[in-house]
């Protein structure tokens, strides 16, 4: 029959038992009685030496960088321990959120083309006896746009269209570029000036009409000064004595 001994499961049977599994791997089985009294039939449990005991594994959490669709190698072995020195196997692992992942004697991540954050997946080991599982945090950068220059033909006061983003791209396949400037300028333009009426002594030449680049410049011609006509005061001649 099956009995409950202390913290172990023991079974009880008049014959000999091939095997006896326990809870936990600190206890073992013995054939033994107290001291002063007969040996009992069948089995006993009672705790196994700490130098006997088989140590569990231990898993630690794995972190990484890369970026969109470009895959990264991690060795997540590396910092897994085991006080028996076993050979620790990877036997599962987790599906990431945003990307893939491949494990073997390492695990080998990718993203999702265009995804940037963080994602994560879990691994378990194993000692051949005990496992254990950690944690994979993956940070996925993103990278600069590519920015190519430009050139166009212009008219003088015709404007000119000019497509900058065609010849630009994203190394991590982004297809939402749209320019920036990094600081913005205008030209103030002053408001065309009239011209001068012209005086009546003398002629004007109109003013200039100011360009996009230019300001404006008055030219007036130069007033003539005034023509004197002769004296129409009668002359008095002296008398004659």
């Amino acid at each position: 029959m099956i009995q409950q001994c202390r913290s172990c499961l023991a079974i009880r049977s008049p014959a000999a038992l091939p095997e006896v599994k326990f809870a936990h791997a600190s206890l073992r089985a013995q054939n033994r009685a107290p001291l002063g009294r007969p040996a009992p039939r069948g089995w006993a449990c009672s705790p196994r030496s700490p130098a006997a005991s088989a140590a569990e594994p231990v898993a630690n959490d794995d972190s990484a960088e890369t970026y969109p669709g470009v895959p990264v190698e991690i060795g997540v072995l590396d910092n897994d321990e085991d006080a028996d020195d076993d050979t620790l196997t990877i036997i599962s692992n987790t599906d990431p959120g945003n990307g893939t992942v491949d494990c073997d004697t390492t695990c080998t991540y990718t993203s999702n083309a265009g995804y940037t954050g963080t994602d994560t997946f879990t691994y378990t080991i194993t000692d051949g006896t005990d496992n254990a599982t950690a944690t994979v945090t993956i940070t996925v950068n993103n990278r600069a746009p590519v920015a190519n220059n430009d050139t166009a033909n212009a008219t003088t006061a015709v404007p000119v269209v000019i497509n900058v983003l065609t010849n630009d791209s994203d190394p991590d396949g982004h297809s939402s570029l749209s320019p920036h400037p990094t600081r913005a300028r205008t030209t103030a333009r002053s408001p065309a000036r009239p011209a001068p009426a012209p005086t009546p002594q003398g002629p004007a030449t109109p003013g200039l009409i100011p360009s996009a680049t230019a300001s404006a410049t008055d030219a007036a011609a130069p007033t003539p000064p005034p023509s004197r006509s002769p004296s129409t005061r009668p002359r008095t001649l002296p008398r004659r004595q």
